[in-house]
């Protein structure tokens, strides 16, 4: 009786440590908090012993006409949309000075992306294929009735240029738009 009294005791402690565990949120090091109300959907895959860094969804903005970019914008995930007639999206990259920019594109129903490295600003460049300083990136060169949706490219400033860090479909569908 003991002896099951033991194992039950072990496997409620275990059970109770496993479903309750807490992920520690810090700030420079030093932890502010824990989340103990965690809800993973889909793969989370995280090993070694460095701190890791886990965006789960994010900010997103729908577009029907071009934008010119801000450092404010860095994270989001911006997502053409233009529904009733075919076309074009021009979006304008801020100077490329800041490390660590982020921006998602994403080509929504009937439309294509234009990428243009801050045209204030001729010497960025986006770090692709054959694309010198100045030169825009797009995701195909003509709209098509039914639209080409879920195309993506994912940029990231180095400092000094725009690196593709992300790129669907990796075919050479994204190109010189110039």
């Amino acid at each position: 009786m003991i002896k099951r009294a033991l194992i039950l005791s072990a496997a409620f402690l275990l059970f109770f440590s496993i479903a309750f565990a807490a992920v520690g949120i810090q700030k420079d090091g030093v932890q502010e908090s824990a989340a103990t109300d965690l809800d993973f959907r889909g793969n989370v895959v995280l090993s070694g012993d460095a701190a890791k860094t886990v965006q789960i969804g994010g900010a997103y903005e729908l577009f029907t006409t071009g934008d010119t970019l801000v450092a404010a914008d860095s994270g989001k995930t911006l997502i053409t949309n233009l529904k009733d007639a075919d076309g074009i999206v021009d979006f304008v990259l801020p100077a490329a000075t800041t490390a660590g920019i982020v921006y998602k594109f994403v080509t929504g129903e009937r439309s294509i992306i234009r990428i243009d490295p801050a045209a204030a600003t001729a010497t960025d460049q986006i770090l692709y294929a054959s694309l010198s300083q100045g030169d825009r990136i797009g995701s195909g060169t003509a709209a098509s009735a039914d639209g080409a949706s879920g195309d993506s490219i994912t940029l990231m400033s180095t400092g000094t240029g725009w690196a593709v860090t992300e790129m669907n479909p990796d075919d050479g569908s994204w190109a010189d738009a110039n």
